[in-house]
């Protein structure tokens, strides 16, 4: 089978990205055909991969005219990808084309485009498919009706000079009625919440994200500590974000969690990405390592695997890499029940989650999980269910499953 997949990025680019990336990386691996098409390269993964607006002259064209519409407000309207993109896709016979994360680098029009050409898949990772732009709308729900006067406003992605939410929504409401691709969620809860919105004609099929499980697996953790430098003696708690000033990962709350039991346990606290002065602040009664943000998989691996624990607070999120990895190197998950993440931490089995925004469970989930051998129980049952069910070669068949029929499918309507 052919496959293209389509990113903002490489698998340096954020969750949605590494999760397009680890797609083309298993079917590549079970000696398919995968290109990965994507706007940016980092340059520093290695990764294979063609962009989307070409090479030379042609893409610097393109990204001056991506950047025009940009400045007025128009955020993925011009399908100027088809300048290149569509030309390579046409040539090179797909049998798929799957789009990932778009926002800032794709237009929708495309993947309408795309969807009467061959058989197209496009997978939810955040809101942005079905509202006027917006990641996730952080309590706001005019994406239910029209996007009119959206008060995100100038917060990336959206900008410019104009808003244009509310066209953007009107867009993605053609996309979703007149095009034949067929629509993927990482999680059922990403499936119904697009589906409730009533800005698509179909509940999505779920597919859930994946782990490398040789890659994150558990480690001696009196080993890996000392291999770290971290204390062997004490009980270790990770925190996680790739800025950890973040609002939407909620680490206040967490740091909240951990100076209500700072007396009773006084733990470690493992911080993993990019630091601020206000954040080395609130943790500073805490004895503590801050390792900034960390590209590398094995080192990432070898951090997780030192921890007891991953507190996780986020207040926006679909079914995040963070938790199938740590999961993966044995490590339960404490925190809020958001989004997808109840579909992967089985409730006091393989980790504890409190209702959002709920600081007494939470802190009590905390105190439990650092209790005892509790967290070592739970560690193993999260390895286990990272095994069966997120393991690459779950990702991998569910994948191989869903193409196959999208491509019948196609077959059949022509």
């Amino acid at each position: 089978m052919k496959i293209a997949i389509v990113s903002r990025a490489d698998s340096i680019g954020g969750g949605a990205s590494r999760v397009a990336s680890n797609i083309c990386e298993v079917f590549r691996a079970a000696g398919h055909s995968a290109d990965h098409w994507r706007l940016e390269n980092s340059g520093t993964t290695g990764e294979d991969g063609n962009c989307i607006y070409g090479r030379g002259l042609r893409r610097d064209v393109l990204n001056l005219l991506r950047g025009a519409q940009h400045s007025i407000g128009l955020v993925e309207v011009l399908p100027l990808e088809l300048a290149e993109f569509g030309r390579a896709v046409l040539k090179n016979g797909y049998d798929i084309i799957h789009f990932h994360d778009i926002t800032w680098s794709v237009s929708p029009l495309t993947i309408l485009v795309s969807s009467f050409y061959c058989p197209t898949l496009w997978t939810f990772h955040d809101y942005s498919p079905f509202t006027g732009g917006c990641i996730y709308p952080d309590g706001c729900n005019k994406y239910l009706k029209d996007c009119k006067v959206c008060p995100q406003y100038n917060n990336w992605p959206l900008g410019g000079r104009f808003d244009f939410a509310d066209r953007l929504l009107a867009i993605k409401k053609i996309v979703h009625r007149y095009g034949k691709f067929t629509s993927i969620a990482p999680s059922a809860w990403m499936a119904e919440t697009a589906y409730a919105s009533g800005n698509i004609r179909q509940r999505p099929l779920v597919i859930h994200n994946g782990v490398d499980t040789e890659k994150f697996k558990p480690r001696n953790k009196h080993e890996i500590r000392r291999h770290l430098g971290l204390p062997v003696d004490r009980k270790v708690v990770v925190l996680l974000a790739h800025n950890l000033e973040d609002p939407r990962k909620g680490v206040h709350y967490a740091v909240d969690a951990l100076k209500s039991v700072k007396a009773s346990l006084n733990p470690f606290i493992l911080a993993i990405g990019q630091k601020s002065s206000h954040f080395i602040e609130a943790i500073s009664d805490f004895d503590h390592s801050v390792s900034g943000y960390v590209a590398c998989e094995e080192y990432k691996s070898q951090l997780y695997s030192a921890a007891d624990v991953f507190l996780n607070c986020s207040l926006a999120d679909n079914l995040p890499l963070v938790v199938l990895e740590t999961a993966a190197c044995g490590v339960p998950t404490v925190g809020f029940a958001t989004g997808g993440i109840p579909e992967i931490v089985e409730q006091n089995g393989s980790g504890y989650l409190a209702p959002m925004f709920d600081a007494k469970s939470l802190t009590e989930a905390l105190d439990m999980s650092l209790s005892g051998d509790v967290a070592g129980k739970w560690g193993a049952r999260a390895r286990q269910i990272a095994e069966n069910e997120f393991s690459f070669e779950r990702l991998y068949e569910r994948h191989l499953t869903t193409y196959e029929q999208c491509v019948e499918k196609f077959k059949k309507a022509r």
